[in-house]
């Protein structure tokens, strides 16, 4: 979520001074804001290798963490033969 649109949501039902230093805070500790915003690698990106037949070799990852759908879905399985 961007900084100034929680910022804006805050400010219709809340109010406490420094709010934007402490908004500033929580994003800046959030992992799922550089996830969302592309900011976050944890390793290098490896090549899978190439199969000559199906199902020889077959890999799995997880994206988690990202902004939740209406659904609140907020995760991927990604499989790959």
């Amino acid at each position: 979520m961007d900084i100034n649109k929680t910022l804006e949501i805050l400010k219709e039902c809340f109010y406490w001074p420094k709010k934007g230093g402490d908004v500033h805070k929580v994003i800046a500790r959030c992992a799922a804001y550089y996830i969302d915003h592309g900011y976050f690698h944890l390793g290098l990106y490896t090549p899978l290798p190439v199969s000559s037949r199906p199902w020889d070799d077959i890999s799995m990852d997880f994206i988690i963490a990202l902004s939740q759908t209406p659904m609140r879905e907020d995760a991927i399985m990604v499989v790959v033969d």
